[in-house]
């Protein structure tokens, strides 16, 4: 069993407002081309500004888990955006460390700050599961 990081939704939480999104969707998948998933026990919650980015910025848990950051997506749209996120996270890390402009794919002399990024990436997403102690969360 996984542990449950203090700033996702807990199972009630997902419980209460998933209803709510749903509403607010049109009962469908929330996915921006378009899905004709209605069954809202086939959606998902997920982050529009996912957890690790929203830490970064000092987000507080009520404006991660906010109506404005949540949506409802199908199993393969929820994956789909996990399999993009992960470069656009890299990306928005970068800009925030260090207040420069998004690179371009082909700009090899900051390949090195990119591998930092992700070595940052993996170090919040990892920290994350821990108290100020060290002691698993």
């Amino acid at each position: 069993m996984s542990e449950h990081n203090p700033l996702r939704l807990t199972n009630e939480e997902k419980w209460n407002i998933k209803p709510v999104l749903y509403k607010r969707a049109g009962g469908h998948c929330e996915y921006p081309l378009g899905c004709k998933e209605k069954n809202i026990w086939k959606l998902t919650i997920d982050h529009f500004t996912p957890l690790c980015i929203a830490m970064i910025l000092g987000w507080p848990r009520e404006v991660i888990n906010s109506l404005d950051n949540l949506m409802l997506l199908c199993e393969e749209h929820h994956m789909e955006k996990d399999r993009i996120t992960p470069e656009e996270k890299e990306k928005v890390i970068f800009e925030v460390r260090h207040d420069v402009k998004p690179l371009a794919i082909d700009d090899i002399s900051d390949m090195d700050k990119l591998a930092k990024v992700r070595e940052e990436l993996a170090r919040i997403q990892w920290s994350a599961q821990f108290d100020g102690q060290g002691n698993k969360l």
